[in-house]
């Protein structure tokens, strides 16, 4: 009798065979790379502030103002100030939300969903105010003996 072997071993396909798909492999797609930034070397861009600087600036851009402010608002007033650049992001007002997101986690400030009246394209712009004494609610001081 003559040796016996898997058709891998004896490098025949079989019709039919499971084991068939293994020896006729198809070319892998060529994989999409991400796109890297350029950086320049003789002009490179400064680092991103840190996030407690951003929520500080945040912060202080609340304290100016009594009315509740847009992130638009509150960018403008940082940027004016000049206490935090902004060149290092690409989307400058989403890292403000989500700072701002973290100061009313933290109860220092509170949110404010205003709604379009228009019935076309239904919008909604969230604002800002920092909490005041007034604005917490008060514990009553219970009296029981």
């Amino acid at each position: 009798m003559g040796a016996v072997g898997t058709p891998v071993e004896v490098g025949v396909a079989l019709p039919g065979d499971a084991e068939s798909s293994l020896l006729s492999r198809r070319p892998e797609p060529a994989r999409r790379r991400k796109k890297t930034r350029l950086h320049s070397l003789t002009k490179p861009l400064p680092r991103r502030p840190l996030r407690s600087q951003l929520e500080r600036a945040c912060r202080i851009a609340l304290m100016e103002t009594e009315q509740p402010a847009s992130v638009e608002s509150i960018y403008d007033r940082i940027v004016r100030r000049d206490s935090l650049q902004f060149f290092g992001y690409k989307r400058p007002f989403q890292v403000i939300a989500s700072a701002m997101s973290t100061l009313v986690k933290r109860g220092e400030a509170i949110v404010l969903i205003q709604k379009s009246a228009r019935s076309r394209g239904a919008w909604r712009q969230r604002l800002w105010r920092r909490v005041t004494p007034d604005a917490l609610p008060r514990r009553v001081a219970s009296t029981s003996q």
